[in-house]
């Protein structure tokens, strides 16, 4: 179907995607460019960062975004979600330190520059102790028992999956092969102190700043959005990173809650706690997701999709304007929507997103309302 869209209007790609911006999808990234600059500067002179903005606003897009510019930089940078457990805050400290050190893990071994600062031995010890340890306790949660045995050597481990193959062959004293017995290892489990050390120990092998771009940061102490708690809980991870960031070796970018803005601005005039500014040195909130902004980012899809003609052939009068009035300056949502107006043209046999065409799929979206009420909402949008 999707193919048929594409032909349907001529595309040559995708109009919209909903995913998060990566890739060559980045091409499609707009309007951010001053706190991508700003940010960028920041991070080379080793300052803490965060990207702050709503929900759905573009924070997993930017964070992309600056990753790239900063590799183009020659920069060591890892963009990676953090998937903290949000109804289980006993344990956040423990997932965020164990997915900090996966991903350093992850970048050493894709880059020979920083691997040749470690021995073959050291690289594999704290991958599989790592390992081991997510094993364990993946076994504890899912059979309620420890075996103290785990299948298949390095092989079946998904970080050891990166393992350079002459790695793994020097480490095995023979090319290529590699034990699939399941054995018996005594590999002490990883703890938060353990890993903090383990942090330490490989970043003080870096001759350059390493720069960490944590997304879904901004998820901590959010299952109940009215939560009280929620900036101690964020505060207390980081303050965990504090000795970390001291090192200098490792630097880090948030994503960061839209309600955490404020608390930054009193620090910085003086009338909050300012030691959160120890934490977060630096901080650039999104762009509001006005109707120019919106523009742009229609116009970037054109170009990006390979549309042949110009924006007038495709949107009616004054629509890109409603479309954006409807999804209340909500980036994420304005993307949905237009996904939904190509489909619905495409079935109704339109090349054009006209006014018809709009208001059907805002009667699906507004199901909920009268048809008094209905014709009012369409009303506020024109």
């Amino acid at each position: 179907m999707k193919n048929e869209i594409n032909s349907h209007f001529g595309f040559k790609k995708d109009f919209f995607t909903e995913v998060p911006l990566s890739g060559e999808n980045l091409e499609r990234f707009v309007n951010q460019t001053e706190p991508l600059k700003k940010l960028a500067l920041s991070l080379q002179m080793k300052r803490n960062c965060g990207i702050i903005g709503g929900f759905g606003s573009g924070k997993s897009s930017f964070l992309r975004k600056l990753e790239q510019i900063l590799i183009s930089k020659g920069i060591f940078a890892k963009y990676f979600q953090v998937n903290l457990p949000i109804d289980d805050y006993n344990r956040t400290r423990l997932v965020f330190l164990r997915s900090t050190l996966r991903n350093i893990l992850v970048l050493i071994l894709q880059n020979k520059s920083l691997r040749d600062s470690f021995t073959d031995e050291e690289l594999i010890s704290e991958i599989n102790r790592l390992e081991f340890s997510i094993t364990i306790e993946n076994q504890e949660k899912n059979i309620k028992k420890l075996t103290g045995e785990i299948a298949g050597g390095i092989k079946h481990n998904l970080l050891s999956m990166l393992i350079p193959v002459e790695l793994k062959a020097s480490l095995k004293g023979e090319t290529g092969k590699e034990q699939s017995e399941t054995g018996k290892i005594s590999i002490p489990i990883h703890n938060e102190n353990t890993l903090l050390d383990s942090i330490f120990l490989l970043a003080d092998k870096f001759t350059e700043p390493v720069i960490m771009l944590i997304d879904e940061f901004d998820k901590i102490g959010r299952k109940d959005l009215s939560s009280p708690q929620w900036d101690k809980q964020l505060l207390q991870v980081l303050e965990l990173t504090r000795e970390i960031m001291n090192t200098e070796k490792l630097l880090f970018t948030f994503s960061l809650q839209e309600e955490l803005y404020g608390k930054l601005q009193d620090a910085r005039q003086g009338k909050g706690d300012s030691s959160l500014l120890g934490l977060i040195n630096d901080y650039e909130k999104l762009n509001d997701f006005n109707a120019d902004y919106a523009l742009q980012v229609v116009e970037k899809a054109i170009e990006c999709s390979g549309y042949p003609n110009d924006i007038s052939t495709l949107f009616a009068p004054d629509i890109i304007e409603a479309i954006h009035r409807d999804c209340n300056g909500k980036v994420r949502l304005f993307v949905h929507e237009m996904i939904e107006l190509i489909q619905q043209a495409y079935l109704d046999g339109k090349k054009q997103i006209d006014k018809d065409v709009f208001i059907k799929c805002l009667r699906k979206k507004w199901d909920n309302l009268s048809t008094e009420k209905f014709g009012e909402h369409v009303k506020s949008l024109f």
